[in-house]
C-alpha cells in the first residue's frame, strides 16, 4: 500500500483555502502479508493457523503556524513539525474449529494468538516567533506484546432457542523508552466475554438477548513533541458492560423488513480523545492524545427499514439514537456530565432506488446527523446537517456505468474543530478553527466484474 494524501486541510478562516507556506505530508507505505492455512484432524473439528507480518514506513508532518510570512506580516511567525514513523507488526493465531457436518447441536471455537508490536517515532519540531529560534527533537520507542486465549460456543437446545457464550483473557506486556530518558513499562491482565440467546420464530422472525464485558487496553501517546510530560504519555486501559436487545421481523411476504437493536453501555476509565497546547506560543506543541475521563454511559437504539414497493423501487430508512454521558470526573471540568465527543444524539439515512428496466437505474439518498462536540478537551460544537446524493447509471452484466454527485446543494459542514490560540495578532486568543467536509462533487464511475 503507497498512501500519500496531502496534509494541511487547515485555514485560519475555517475556509477550503490554506496559506500554509511549508504544506506538510500524510503518507504511508506498507507492506504486508497474510497466510491462512485450514485443515481437518478428525471428524469433528479441524484447525485453522493465521499468520501475518506488516511493515509501515509513515511521514506525518504540517504547517504548525498555518500560513506564510506575508499573511502574518509584520509578525515573523512560522513554525513546522514533522514526525516519521516506522511500524512493525507480527500475529499469529491457532484456532480448533467444530464441523457444521457433524451433526452435533454444539458448534465451538477456541484458540490461542500471539502479537508482537514495535513501533519508533522521530519528531522534530522548527519554529521562528519574532526572531527566537528553536529546533527540538525527540525520539520515542514502543513495544507490545500480547498472548490471548479465546473461546465460542453456540449451542441450539432446540428449533427456536440458541445459547451463546464466550471468553477472552488477554496479558500484555508493553515498554516505553525516549531520548529524554524516561522509561515506562505497563503490563496488564484483561478478561472479556459475552452470554447471549437467540430464539427463532418458525417464520423466520428472530429476537435476541446479550450481555458482554470488553475491554481496551492502556498504552502511551506517541509522537508527541518534546514538551509532553509523563501525564500526557500515559493512558490506562478502558472497561465496558454492554447490556443489548435486538429483534429483526418482516411482513408482505418479506417484502417489508425491521431490525432494530437497543442498547446500554457502562464505560470505567473511559478513554478520551483530548487535546492541548503544551506551549502557549509554540503551535507546534498543539498535540491530540488519548486520556482517561472516569467512567461514561452510552445508551441508544438503531433501526434499519427496507420495503420492496414494487418490484423495481425499492426504499430504506435508517434511524439511530444516542444518549452518552461522561460521569465521575473533578467538578468545574469541562466533561462534568457533558456528551462524549463526536456523539450526535441523532444520525439518519433515507433513500430509493428505482430499476427503470434490468439495466437502467437511478438512486438518491439523504443523510444527516445531529450537533456535537468537537472534543473531550473543549465545549464548541458542530451544527446539525443534512446531505442529499445522487447516482444514476447502467449495470450489464459484468460491467457498469455510473453517474454520481455527493453532497448536492454544496452544504458546507464541519467534521472536526479545534480550539486554541494561533494568531500573534490576537494575542494567540483561543479561537475555534474547523476542518470542513467535502463540498459538492460529481463524477463518473466505470466498473468492470472479472467472472469465469
Amino acid at each position: 500500500v503507497d498512501l500519500d494524501n496531502g496534509y494541511d486541510a487547515f485555514a485560519v478562516d475555517n475556509s477550503f483555502t490554506t496559506q500554509s507556506d511549508r504544506p506538510g505530508r500524510d503518507s504511508q507505505r506498507t507492506t504486508g502479508m497474510s497466510l491462512k492455512a485450514m485443515g481437518d484432524i478428525a471428524d469433528a473439528f479441524s484447525v485453522v493457523s493465521i499468520s501475518s507480518a506488516t511493515r509501515s514506513d509513515v511521514v506525518f508532518s504540517f504547517d504548525a503556524d498555518w500560513g506564510n510570512d506575508a499573511f502574518w506580516d509584520p509578525v515573523i511567525y512560522d513554525f513546522f513539525s514533522e514526525t516519521r514513523r516506522d511500524r512493525q507488526n507480527l500475529g499469529q493465531e491457532f484456532r480448533l474449529v467444530s464441523n457444521a457436518d457433524s451433526g452435533s447441536r454444539v458448534s465451538w471455537v477456541t484458540g490461542v494468538s500471539v502479537n508482537d508490536l514495535r513501533e519508533s517515532n522521530d519528531t522534530t519540531d522548527d519554529g521562528n516567533f519574532e526572531g527566537d529560534t528553536f529546533v527540538a527533537r525527540i525520539t520515542r520507542e514502543y513495544q507490545a506484546q500480547s498472548l490471548a486465549v479465546f473461546g465460542d460456543v453456540d449451542i441450539t437446545l432446540n428449533p427456536q432457542w440458541t445459547l451463546g457464550m464466550g471468553l477472552r483473557t488477554e496479558r500484555r506486556d508493553a515498554d516505553y523508552t525516549d531520548t529524554a530518558g524516561d522509561q515506562f513499562d505497563a503490563d496488564e491482565s484483561n478478561v472479556g466475554g459475552q452470554v447471549s440467546v437467540r430464539y427463532t420464530a418458525a417464520s423466520g422472525n428472530t429476537m435476541y438477548a446479550k450481555v458482554a464485558r470488553g475491554y481496551k487496553a492502556g498504552g502511551f501517546n506517541l509522537g508527541l513533541p518534546a514538551e509532553a510530560d509523563n501525564d500526557t504519555l500515559l493512558y490506562d486501559g478502558e472497561y465496558l458492560w454492554n447490556y443489548e436487545f435486538g429483534a429483526s421481523v418482516s411482513w408482505l411476504d418479506d417484502r417489508l423488513r425491521l431490525n432494530g437493536t437497543a442498547f446500554w453501555m457502562q464505560r470505567d476509565d473511559q478513554q478520551v480523545q483530548s487535546s492541548t497546547q503544551l506551549d502557549p506560543n509554540n503551535p507546534a506543541t498543539f498535540v491530540f492524545f488519548t486520556d482517561n475521563a472516569g467512567k461514561g454511559s452510552n445508551s441508544g437504539a438503531e433501526f434499519e427499514l427496507e420495503y420492496a414497493a414494487t418490484q423495481n423501487l425499492s426504499l430504506y430508512a435508517n434511524l439511530g439514537l444516542l444518549n452518552t454521558e461522561i460521569e465521575d470526573v473533578a467538578s468545574g471540568s469541562v466533561l462534568d456530565g457533558r456528551d462524549q465527543a463526536h456523539a450526535p444524539r441523532y444520525s439518519y439515512a433515507l433513500g430509493g432506488r428505482l430499476d427503470i428496466n434490468p439495466q437502467w437505474f437511478v438512486r438518491a439518498d439523504i443523510t444527516g446527523k445531529d450537533a456535537f462536540f468537537f472534543s473531550d478537551s473543549h465545549d464548541q460544537r458542530s451544527s446539525a446537517y443534512s446531505l442529499v446524493n445522487l447516482r444514476a447509471g447502467y449495470d450489464a452484466q459484468n460491467w457498469s456505468v455510473t453517474a454520481w454527485v455527493r453532497n448536492l446543494f454544496d452544504e458546507e459542514y464541519a467534521v472536526r474543530g479545534f480550539f486554541f490560540g494561533n494568531e500573534p495578532a490576537r494575542d494567540f486568543a483561543p479561537t475555534l478553527y474547523t476542518r470542513q467536509g467535502d463540498p459538492r462533487q460529481a463524477g463518473i464511475s466505470v466498473t468492470y466484474r472479472f467472472s469465469n
